[in-house]
């Protein structure tokens, strides 16, 4: 009786903490800051659905994976620093999670709007519901008034995230520690009507599981070889009969063993979610509606409001120039670094005074935490106005500066001044180890 009664007190806890820090979340938090919200966002990924129709399923994954790790808080965009290791590279997401690249394309188009105002989180939010009702699936109001957290963590990725090698009760569990039942669990996994997987995930149940229909299991082996390290990033959809329509044609694969997943095919393996289904694959509006219901509720999961957190708006930076920065040359000029670059020396050639020599005092140690965009032109927007800016001797750190200072990178900059387009492009970058690299909106102080 003790037990029970402790675990009713518990659960009425979590209830009101789930309450208290949701409150803040309204379906209208930025109708009179940021008007063009809704159409800024649902135009920019529409434009990239339509380039690339999977990327509707990606943006979805997104918002996903960044709700399930210590809430809906934007923290899955952060890239490493000094002080964590974030989640892109964490199991679940590594090779994997992508899209990175549009959701700065809508971050920029919403800074243009309303600078300043709309968090990363809430853009997760909304283009993940956009992605879907541009597919053909059910839309829901999304709940907003999210803030950004300032961490990640690599950590907390690897062991929120559920893996498709879960059992149906694993699942559960897992689902229901963040406040959603086991027919959220069915209904979310219905997303799996759009997008595809690796061969590496789901390269067991082919080649060992039985309750697989043959002739699936047949058409995957010839694209996703047994032997592991082989293929591992061949690509197979979903949903084998509309894997670009969001419906309800993933229920009616699991009926017919086609699931291609271990953890969708326990969602019809003779256990407790069997009925849901057979409800779902029998009735397209009744897993319509309960998608937009569970994704409501998954949007709810711990997110920051209030004072918490942060709204990423100023500055994006590229993952090779996520290095620490000590000082700037306004402050190694105060030190008489010997470099020609910006600061208290002769480099800049502008007739104006350098701008922040104002607000970065010449006295080492007076004002150090003073702030200064490092684009003068355009802080607020993602363009190539830095470009342009080193062209004319005025990019505000030594480093930046040194990228055009009649070196072998020259040529580079000036393409970039010229052409936004190209700049964009080549932001859509790999590093040494295949990983997909982008502009990715952080903070850097406010």
């Amino acid at each position: 009786m003790a037990s029970s009664s402790f675990m009713t007190i518990l659960t009425l806890a979590f209830l009101m903490l789930m309450r208290t820090t949701n409150a803040q979340l309204s379906t209208k938090f930025y109708s009179s800051s940021c008007p063009k919200l809704f159409s800024t966002v649902k135009s920019t990924v529409r434009s990239a659905i339509q380039k690339e129709t999977r990327m509707g399923a990606s943006l979805l994954r997104l918002h996903f994976h960044d709700c399930f790790v210590n809430g809906c808080d934007g923290s899955l965009l952060l890239d490493d620093t000094s002080s964590f290791t974030g989640e892109k590279n964490a199991v679940p997401n590594k090779n994997s999670a992508r899209g990175f690249n549009v959701v700065d394309k809508i971050k920029s188009a919403v800074e243009n709007a309303c600078p300043g105002v709309v968090s990363c989180a809430d853009i997760l939010a909304i283009a993940a519901r956009d992605s879907v009702t541009i597919l053909g699936g059910p839309s829901w109001d999304v709940k907003l008034g999210r803030r950004d957290t300032r961490t990640a963590s690599q950590a907390a990725a690897n062991n929120s995230i559920p893996p498709p090698t879960r059992n149906l009760n694993q699942l559960v569990s897992t689902f229901n520690a963040l406040g959603l039942s086991t027919r959220d669990l069915v209904a979310l996994s219905g997303s799996h009507t759009i997008g595809q997987a690796r061969c590496t995930t789901f390269r067991p149940r082919i080649y060992k599981e039985t309750n697989l229909d043959s002739s699936l299991a047949q058409t995957r082996q010839s694209n996703c070889p047994r032997t592991s390290g082989s293929g591992d990033n061949n690509l197979a959809p979903l949903d084998l009969k509309s894997p670009t329509s969001f419906d309800n044609s993933y229920f009616k694969n699991l009926i017919q063993n086609k699931g291609l997943l271990h953890s969708d095919q326990q969602l019809f393996n003779g256990g407790s979610t069997d009925s849901i289904v057979r409800a779902y694959s029998n009735s397209y509006n009744t897993f319509s509606s309960d998608f937009a219901k569970a994704m409501i509720k998954m949007g709810d999961i711990k997110p920051l409001t209030g004072s918490n957190g942060e709204i990423r708006k100023n500055f994006l930076t590229i993952i090779w120039t996520t290095h620490k920065i000590e000082q700037d040359p306004i402050q190694q000029g105060k030190q008489g670094a010997p470099y020609s670059g910006p600061g208290y020396t002769t480099r800049p050639t502008w007739t104006d005074p350098l701008p922040k020599e104002s607000n970065c005092p010449k006295t080492y140690g007076s004002g150090n935490n003073n702030l200064a965009p490092l684009d003068l032109q355009s802080p607020t927007v993602f363009d190539n106005h830095y470009y342009k800016t080193l062209i004319k001797n005025k990019g505000l750190l030594q480093s930046d500066e040194q990228l055009f200072d009649g070196g072998s990178t020259n040529a580079t900059v000036r393409a970039y001044s010229k052409s936004y387009d190209t700049f964009s492009s080549d932001c859509e970058s790999h590093d040494q180890d295949g990983r997909y690299q982008t502009p990715h909106w952080i903070s850097w102080g406010d």
